[in-house]
Order: C-alpha cells, then sequence, then structure tokens
C-alpha cells in the first residue's frame, strides 16, 4: 500500500484524518555481526522495506491499535492497565516501548491515540523489524505529543533512547539496529560506534547490489531467551577476563571492549589476553562460578536477564 492509500484506511477505520505519518526502514548489516553488544562498532545500512505508522489524538484514556497486517489482531490499551513491560511481547507492545520512553524523556501524561501500522519488513527474519515499530512509535509520539522531531531531541540521544526502552520487552540489544534505523542517508552504510554513540556515512557504489536472502524461518529474538543468551554470554566472558586480570571494580564491566580498554589493549593485543585468560575451551557455569568467586544467586542476579535465568 502507498501513503494515499494508507490515508484512506486510517480515515475509515477511525473515522478521521491521520496528523502524522511516520516511516521508519529496517536495516541490514555490512560489518560486525553480534558484536554492538559488547561494545565494538558496527557497519549497517537501511533498506526499503519499513515501518509506517499512522497516528492522530482523541479524547479517551486509551490507545487504540489496529494493523494493516489481518495476522496482527487489533488491541485496545487502556491507561488505567499501567504497562511496565513484558516478558512475551505481542506485536503492540513493541509500540509501547517507544511511546512510553517519549513520555518519560518529555515527563508528560498520556493522551488517547488512534494508530494504524503498516509493515513491508518481514516478521522475525532479522532485519529489525520489531526496533523499526518501536522507533517509529517514539518519533510519531513525540510528534503528536509537542508538534516536534529531531529539533526537540536530537537523532543520537533519540536512538539511544530507542535502544534503552526496548529493553520493557526484555531484549538486551547493543544499540546498532536503533541507531542505523534513525541515522541512515539515502546511499550510505553507516559506521557506528559506541559508549558514546558515533556514526560516519560510508558512501556506497552507486551501481552496487545487495541480495538480502531469507532462510524462511523465523524467530522473534524477544520471544525466545536466544538472542540475550549471546549477550549474557559475552557480559560473562568479559567479567572473567577482567577478574583473571586483576582489574579493579571488575564486577562493573558489562561489554568486552570495556575489558580492552581498561587493560589498554587493541582488538589484535586481546587475542592473547583471551588464550592465557581462558586456556580451556569450554566453561561451564560451575567454572564461572569458581572463576568469578560468586554465589549461584548472585550470578543470577548480576549477569543472566530475566528470560536467560532459566534457560
Amino acid at each position: 500500500m502507498d501513503v494515499d492509500e494508507l490515508k484512506d484506511e486510517f480515515q475509515q477505520r477511525f473515522n478521521c484524518s491521520a496528523k502524522y505519518i511516520v516511516r521508519c526502514p529496517g536495516r541490514v548489516n555490512l560489518i560486525g555481526e553480534h558484536i554492538d553488544y559488547s561494545g565494538y562498532g558496527v557497519l549497517p545500512m537501511a533498506i526499503s522495506a519499513s515501518t509506517y505508522i499512522l497516528a492522530s489524538l482523541h479524547d479517551a484514556d486509551e490507545i487504540v491499535f489496529q494493523n494493516i497486517n489481518t495476522s496482527f489482531k487489533a488491541y485496545t490499551y487502556k491507561f488505567c492497565d499501567d504497562w511496565m513491560g513484558s516478558e512475551k511481547p505481542e506485536w503492540f507492545h513493541y509500540f509501547l516501548c517507544g511511546w512510553k520512553g517519549i513520555l518519560r524523556r518529555l515527563n508528560v501524561t498520556p493522551k488517547g491515540m488512534n494508530i494504524l501500522v503498516h509493515g513491508t519488513i518481514p516478521t522475525g527474519a532479522g532485519l529489525s523489524s520489531s526496533s523499526s515499530v518501536v522507533c517509529a512509535a517514539a518519533l510519531v509520539t513525540l510528534a503528536l505529543y509537542s508538534g516536534r522531531t529531531f529539533d526537540m531531541i536530537c537523532k543520537t540521544e533519540f536512538a539511544e533512547l530507542c535502544a534503552e526502552v526496548e529493553r520493557y520487552v526484555g531484549v538486551e540489544g547493543g544499540g546498532m539496529d536503533q541507531a542505523i534505523e534513525v541515522l541512515a542517508n539515502e546511499g550510505s552504510a553507516m559506521l557506528i560506534n559506541f559508549n558514546p554513540l558515533r556514526f560516519l556515512p560510508v558512501t556506497l557504489p552507486e551501481n552496487a547490489l545487495f541480495a538480502v536472502v531469507h532462510s524462511g524461518e523465523a524467530l522473534n529474538k524477544a520471544v525466545t531467551s536466544e538472542y540475550n543468551e549471546r549477550v549474557v554470554e559475552c557480559r560473562l566472558a568479559a567479567q572473567i577476563i577482567a577478574k583473571v586480570c586483576e582489574l579493579k571494580y571488575w564486577k562493573e564491566i558489562r561489554t568486552l571492549s570495556e575489558v580492552a580498554q581498561r587493560l589498554g589493549k587493541t582488538a589484535q593485543e586481546m587475542i592473547a589476553v583471551v588464550e592465557e585468560a581462558l586456556p580451556i575451551r569450554v566453561y561451564s557455569k560451575d567454572n564461572a562460578l569458581s572463576l568469578l568467586g560468586i554465589s549461584n544467586e548472585n550470578f543470577n542476579e548480576t549477569i543472566l536477564s530475566a528470560n536467560t535465568q532459566h534457560s
């Protein structure tokens, strides 16, 4: 559906015009897969497949959600429900992540909204459809509540906010998805670094073609623990290396890049450090507890995430 068709659909469903229409792209990653949550740089680019959100205000204390895709059922969220997150998210919970982030940022009370969502990004295909909804939701909420967009919250701060609030659905991402979806430029990939968020456009050749192939298998990283397990494993490795290398305040370390920075080592130099600190090929949980000198209870509280504690 094109934008005019979406506007007509919104009018038919809600008997009013959409005040704002937001489009947020999906993404593919060219270099640096699964390293953003360890604090290392990545090179993603946006794709044409996108999430579209049309919105208007109304006087009731609720948000009315509808989706063009009939497999995603309509839902009405009542403000009295006071949503604080979900371990098994439905499609509209991703909108609530972005919405809640903006409410918190602006320190305002909620307003009734009509929301129509349309997506051309295949869900569960690794193209960041969920983060696209979060970012689009945050932007349309910001526009509806303030009449402003990136002149009120700069793009880097906005991308960081979106990465943070996606944790309401249990995803401990590193920030790549939100950063490229907010910062993307047409014709460029983006070199993105973190802590703090920094970006550099990388111009792509005009005749470059990228084949994005879908295996046909879908995976919702917020519903299963598999994605967060990788995050936790990298966090655990970082703390073990830090402890073995006798770094102070090793319990505060969350990423492998922090270890390298604290040791003053380059990525190449860290290979030797890791080989010396982790001589065993495979570590059990008991190995980890012994090396860190912590209890199982402390391990669960400080290292694991909610949906990995029983994995």
